[in-house]
C-alpha cells in the first residue's frame, strides 16, 4: 500500500484537564464540630439534583492504556472532548452549586455576573462527544506510529452520574526502516542533505508525524537561515510506503520546485520563478521616525552611513546604510548600525532578521519594529542562481519623557507601610538609547521597636523612609578599550546606579549610599550572565542613646556589627538558566547560580602598604571598617506540568557565606534568613534558626545565618476564574559556622543536622491576573526545632492559632 500526505491538523484540540483529589486530615481542637458541619453541609450539596430527566452529569474519565509502559494517560487526556466540573479541593462542586442555586433568581445584572463570575453549568454526558473523542485519540495514536490500535469506551451510568472509561490497546508499533531525501533541484538537495544530517527521522525509529511535521518546519527555517529567501514549508512533501511488512516502513521527503504548483506560466516571462534560488541583501533602508499610526510618512532628508568606517560611500565595496529621517536625528547612526546584523552582500538569514528585530527592541525609544524585504534585481537570476532584495526597518517611536507616580501597600515582615515615588524617565538621553531613571521615594510604616515608649505607641506610623535613585542604562556593552566584540547572538546592556536612602526609625537613623555598575549579557533565550565588577555600599547609624546602651550590653559582636557603620565593596557574578518558554506547554527548569566576595582587593593593599588598622583590629576605607566575605547560594526549580492549569513545582536552595581577614561576622545584609511569605511559610520574617536555637525570652533580634538550605514542593490548582490554589510543604533552615553565645544551638553540626530541618504546610489562595499576582498563604508549622528533642512534631497537637498568615506580591518562586 503506498500513500502520499501532506502534513496538517488531524485533531480537534480541547482544554486540558488533570483530575486532583486531595485529603485533609482534621486537626482535633476546639473547631473540630465546626468542621465537620461544613463538610456535612457542603457535601449535602447533591449537584444532580436539578438535572433534567435522563441526564447524567459526567463525574470522571478514566483512561486504561495496554501496555501501560509505552504511553501516558496525560498524553491522551488532552483529546477528550468533554470533562468533568472541577471541584474546589477536590471535593466540593462550588462553581455547580452557585450555578444551579442562582438559576431561579429573578433575572438581573447582579444574577448574570455572579454566574459568569463563579458559576459553571453542568456537564452533562454527551455520547456523541465521547465517539468523537475516540476518533481524536485514534487519530492521536496513528500519528504516533500505532496504526493498528483500539479503542473502546465504557459508560457507567448510576445514579444520575456518568463515568466514561476509555479501554485502549496499543497494539505493535510501526518503525522506521529506510529515511531518503531528495529533491528536484541540486542546489537545493545540496543545501538540504547537510541541513538534514543529523536529523531524528532515523532507522529504528518509530514513525511519528509530529517528528516529520518539526523536521519539516526546521528545514523551512534552516533553508530561509541558507538565503533561500521564498521557501516555504508548501514546497515539503512525505511519501510513506508501509508494503514492507513486519511493522515497518519506509520515508521519503520531497524537495519540489515551485513549477509543479498551481499557478506557475511557463510562457511568461516569470521563468526564473520555476526553480528555488539564493537572494543577496542589497540596500538597506532605515526609517528611524517612522509613526505607524499617520496614513501618510513624508521625510525630507536621507544619510549614508557607511558601516565599514571608510569615506567611500558607493555600494559596490562597501556596507551602507540609508536612513531616511526629518531633521533632526534624534539617535545616533552608529547605534542604529550595531544593532542590525544584515548586511549588504550578505545573503538573506532569517536569523539575522530576528536577531536584528530583538535587538532593536532592547531600545526603551522605540515602541514597535517591522522589518521587511522587497525583491529588488531579477537581472541573470536564472544563470547565477542569485537574486537581490532590499530591506526595509521601520522604527516607531515611544515618548521620549516622561514622569509617573507609584504608590504602593508594603508588609515588611507584618509590619505595614505605605510608600509613593516620584518617577522621571528618558529613554534617549545621550542620543544612543540609553533609558535614565530618577527615582524620588517617601515611606511611612509601623515597625516595633525596640524600647516601646509612650510616643511611639500613639503615633499611627514610627518609620520613615526616604532616598532617590538614579539608574542609567545602556543597550550595549560600555567598555574603555577597544577591541573587545561579543557574538552576533549574544545580547549585552551595561547599568549605572546610584542611591541614597535615609531611614528614620524608633532606635536609629540610617543612611545608606549605593552605587554600582553592572553588565547584563544574554547569550541565548535560556541563558544570561550578570556581572557587577563593582559594588559600593556606604552604611551610617545613628542610634539614640537609649538604644546604643542596650547594643553595648549584648555580648555578641555579631548582633552590635549589625547597628555600627560599614562598608560593602562587593564583585558579583550571576548565571541564569531556564528553558521556559511563553505560550509552549512542557516541563521546565529554572537554574541561579550567585558568586559574591567583598574587600578582597582593599584587605590586599592594605597589609601590602602596612597600613594600621583601627582599636578594634580593622583597616578602614574612608574611615569605615570594611566587609571581607565570600558568598555563594544557588537556587534550582522544576516546574511539572500535568496540564496548563495544574502544575506541581519543585524547589531545592542552598548558600554559604564565610567572613574572614577584615571581617569576624557577615553584613547583617549578607546574611541567609529564614522564614517569611517567599521561604519557610511556617515562621514570619527572620524568626526561624540558627539550628536548634530557642529564643524562649522573646529575643526580638533578626536572626541570620551563614549557611543556607531549603527545599519546597508546591501544587498549583485552578479554582475558578482568576482565583487559583495551592497546597504547599517547606522544610528548610540556617545555621552558623563560628559558635555565638547568643544563638546556643546555633552552630552547624553534621550529628544534627538533620534533626534541625524545620518543616511546615499549608494552603494558599492567589489571585491571577497574569501581569501581577495577589497571594495569600496560611502555613502550619509540622516540625519545630527550636523545641526539645521528642517534642519537635507539632501535630496532632496544632491549632488554628498557630496557623502563619503570609501575604505576597507575585509567586514565591
Amino acid at each position: 500500500k503506498l500513500f502520499i500526505y501532506r502534513p496538517s491538523g488531524w485533531i480537534s484540540l480541547c482544554h486540558n484537564f488533570y483530575l486532583c483529589t486531595v485529603t485533609l486530615q482534621v486537626v482535633y481542637d476546639k473547631y473540630f464540630i465546626g468542621y465537620i458541619l461544613l463538610i456535612v453541609i457542603l457535601s449535602g450539596c447533591n449537584p444532580t439534583k436539578k438535572l433534567p430527566e435522563r441526564k447524567f452529569l459526567l463525574t470522571e474519565n478514566k483512561i486504561e492504556i495496554e501496555p501501560e509502559k509505552q504511553m501516558k494517560a496525560s498524553e491522551i487526556q488532552k483529546y477528550i472532548l468533554q470533562t468533568p466540573n472541577k471541584k474546589f479541593l477536590g471535593m466540593f462542586h462550588i462553581n455547580l452549586w452557585l450555578y444551579n442555586e442562582t438559576a431561579n433568581w429573578k433575572a438581573s445584572k447582579f444574577r448574570d455576573w455572579l454566574r459568569r463570575l463563579g458559576g459553571k453549568p453542568p456537564a452533562i454526558y454527551d455520547p456523541n462527544l465521547t465517539l468523537s473523542s475516540e476518533r481524536n485519540i485514534k487519530n492521536y495514536l496513528y500519528n504516533k506510529g500505532y496504526f493498528n490500535a483500539t479503542i473502546k469506551s465504557q459508560e457507567i451510568l448510576q445514579d444520575k452520574k456518568a463515568e466514561v472509561v476509555y479501554h485502549i490497546k496499543l497494539n505493535k508499533s510501526f518503525k522506521i526502516r529506510n529515511f531518503l531525501l531528495e529533491a528536484e533541484d541540486t542546489l537545493v538537495s545540496r543545501y538540504a542533505n547537510r541541513i538534514m544530517a543529523n536529523t531524528p527521522i532515523r532507522p529504528g525509529e518509530i514513525y511519528d508525524y509530529y517528528v516529520l511535521e518539526g523536521e519539516r518546519e526546521r528545514l523551512t527555517v534552516e533553508m530561509r537561515n541558507a538565503g533561500f529567501y521564498f521557501f516555504t514549508n508548501d514546497y515539503i512533501f512525505y511519501e510513506i510506503d508501509t508494503t514492507i511488512g513486519q511493522k515497518n516502513l519506509d520515508i521519503r521527503m520531497l524537495i519540489l520546485n515551485p513549477s509543479n504548483f498551481t499557478g506557475f506560466d511557463p510562457g511568461r516571462a516569470n521563468e526564473w520563478l520555476a526553480l528555488h534560488h539564493l537572494y543577496k541583501i542589497r540596500n538597506i533602508y532605515v526609517f528611524p521616525q517612522y509613526s505607524s499610526h499617520s496614513e501618510t510618512n513624508s521625510f525630507s532628508d536621507t544619510l549614508v552611513y557607511n558601516r565599514t568606517g571608510t569615506d567611500d560611500t558607493s555600494q559596490a565595496k562597501n556596507d551602507i546604510l540609508y536612513l531616511i529621517y526629518n531633521e533632526p536625528l534624534k539617535i545616533q547612526p552608529k547605534i542604529i548600525s550595531q544593532a542590525i546584523y544584515i548586511h549588504s552582500g550578505d545573503l538573506y538569514c532569517l536569523r539575522n532578521a530576528d536577531l536584528s528585530f530583538r535587538a532593536l527592541a532592547e531600545f526603551p525609544i522605540y515602541r514597535s519594529i517591522n522589518i521587511e524585504f522587497r525583491l529588488a534585481d531579477t537581472a541573470g537570476i536564472s544563470l547565477t542562481r542569485h537574486g537581490h532584495l532590499d530591506c526595509y526597518i521601520y522604527l516607531s517611536r515611544a515618548e521620549v519623557q516622561g514622569f509617573t507616580i507609584e504608590t504602593e501597600v508594603t508588609n515588611t515582615g507584618g509590619d505595614l507601610g505605605l510608600s509613593g515615588n516620584l518617577v522621571y524617565t528618558n529613554r534617549n538621553v545621550f542620543r544612543g538609547a540609553e533609558m535614565l531613571r530618577l527615582k524620588l521615594r517617601g515611606a511611612a510604616e509601623m515597625q516595633k521597636s525596640f524600647e516601646q515608649t509612650s510616643q511611639n505607641k500613639l503615633l499611627l506610623f514610627n518609620t520613615y523612609e526616604s532616598g532617590a535613585e538614579l539608574n542609567l542604562t545602556f543597550p550595549r556593552f560600555v567598555w574603555p578599550l577597544k577591541g573587545l566584540r561579543f557574538p552576533s547572538s549574544m545580547r549585552t546592556k551595561s547599568n549605572l546606579l546610584v542611591g541614597y536612602n535615609y531611614q528614620n526609625r524608633p532606635d536609629y537613623i540610617r543612611h545608606i549610599t549605593n552605587a554600582a555598575f553592572s553588565y547584563q549579557l544574554k547569550v541565548s533565550d535560556f541563558k544570561s550572565h550578570l556581572l557587577t565588577p563593582l559594588e559600593l555600599n556606604a552604611i551610617k547609624i545613628y542610634a539614640t542613646p537609649s538604644f546604643q546602651q542596650l547594643i553595648d550590653s549584648i555580648d555578641d559582636q555579631g548582633i552590635r556589627s549589625q547597628y555600627s557603620d560599614h562598608l560593602i565593596p562587593a564583585l558579583r557574578y550571576s548565571y541564569i538558566f531556564t528553558n521556559q518558554e511563553i505560550g509552549k506547554f512542557h516541563n521546565y527548569k529554572y537554574f541561579r547560580f550567585d558568586f559574591e566576595s567583598s574587600g578582597n582587593t582593599l584587605y590586599a593593599v592594605d597589609r601590602l602598604t602596612n597600613v594600621s588598622p583601627n582599636i578594634h583590629n580593622e583597616y578602614t576605607f574612608l574611615g569605615i571598617a570594611y566587609a571581607q566575605y565570600l558568598k555563594a547560594s544557588s537556587d534550582f526549580r522544576y516546574f511539572y506540568m500535568f496540564n496548563l492549569n495544574n502544575t506541581l513545582v519543585m524547589r531545592i536552595f542552598a548558600g554559604a557565606a564565610i567572613p574572614y581577614g577584615n571581617s569576624n561576622y557577615l553584613p547583617f545584609e549578607k546574611g541567609f534568613f529564614a522564614g517569611g511569605a517567599n521561604g519557610m511559610r511556617g515562621w514570619t520574617l527572620r524568626m526561624l534558626g540558627p539550628g536548634h536555637f530557642s529564643s524562649e525570652g522573646g529575643q526580638r533580634y533578626n536572626r541570620m545565618g551563614d549557611l543556607h538550605f531549603e527545599t519546597n514542593l508546591e501544587y498549583r490548582f485552578p479554582m475558578y476564574n482568576f482565583f487559583k490554589g495551592a497546597f504547599f510543604l517547606d522544610a528548610g533552615n540556617i545555621w552558623l559556622v563560628k559558635s555565638n553565645p547568643m544563638y546556643p544551638g546555633g552552630l552547624l553540626n553534621a550529628r544534627t543536622f538533620l534533626k534541625e530541618i524545620a518543616m511546615d504546610a499549608g494552603i494558599g489562595i492567589r489571585l491571577d491576573f497574569t501581569y501581577f499576582v495577589f497571594r495569600l498563604d496560611a502555613a502550619l508549622p509540622l516540625l519545630d526545632p527550636a523545641r526539645p528533642e521528642g517534642s519537635r512534631w507539632l501535630l496532632p497537637k496544632s491549632r488554628l492559632s498557630d496557623l502563619v498568615w503570609n501575604f505576597g506580591i507575585g509567586y514565591p518562586f
